[in-house]
């Protein structure tokens, strides 16, 4: 099973050390992710070994998709005002075509771990994170997927702080203090059914308000 579990995006860490001392470092370990070249990072890689300017670099990365540069349509680089005919230009393109999809490096998830009911080194590599007081294990989170491992993502969210920021600030202008406040009994106290809301869903005056707030 992968469990997905979403927290207060500036609490995360106390929520990944507590994962750690509830479970220990022998059966708690976050996973690693390969980061792979893709669009922009491939064309700025390239074209600083190429020796662009940042002003170059800066006109082409804003031309690239996911998938790099559509460089057989050299009307693209004209409309930023770069030389299409400039072949240290097109061997970029090129060469960043090339590395799509390479491995970058290797990075820590940003909330993955891996919980086991044995020991972790019988089964795995464990080694010390750069980061201060985390352990990982480096293997691709898609490959421990593979491998059938137990995991679970401790995601982050930011709209969750803005919630409970919301609810403090409320809390404090009512009663000048935030002392009492408790956040689950904030949010409980929420009317489950408000007409105003869903009017302003319904003229699509979601600005802001998470999952809603796109076009789509």
């Amino acid at each position: 099973p992968d469990i997905d579990v979403d927290f207060e995006h500036e609490r995360r860490e106390e929520v990944i050390q507590s994962i750690y001392e509830t479970y220990s470092r022998d059966r708690a370990a976050m996973v690693s992710e390969v980061i792979s070249y893709r669009g922009k990072s491939a064309l700025r890689e390239v074209g600083k070994v190429m020796g662009l300017s940042v002003d170059q670099l800066d006109r082409l990365s804003g031309l690239a998709g996911y998938g790099g540069v559509d460089h057989k349509d050299p009307g693209h680089l004209a409309d930023v005002g770069l030389d299409p005919g400039d072949r240290r230009l097109q061997l970029v393109l090129e060469l960043a075509d090339e590395i799509q999809g390479f491995p970058r490096h290797l990075s820590i998830h940003v909330g993955g771990f891996v919980l086991s009911a044995e020991p972790l080194d019988r089964i795995a590599p464990i080694e010390p994170a750069r980061m201060e007081n985390r352990t990982v294990i480096p293997w691709d989170k898609d490959d421990l997927d593979e491998l059938g491992f137990f995991k679970v993502d401790v995601l982050g969210l930011g709209m969750l702080t803005a919630i409970r920021k919301a609810l403090a600030l409320i809390h404090q202008q009512k009663n000048g203090t935030l002392d009492t406040f408790d956040p689950i009994e904030a949010m409980a106290a929420v009317p489950a059914e408000d007409p105003a809301v869903y009017d302003a869903i319904c003229a699509a005056d979601t600005v802001g308000v998470f999952q809603i707030e796109s076009r789509a």
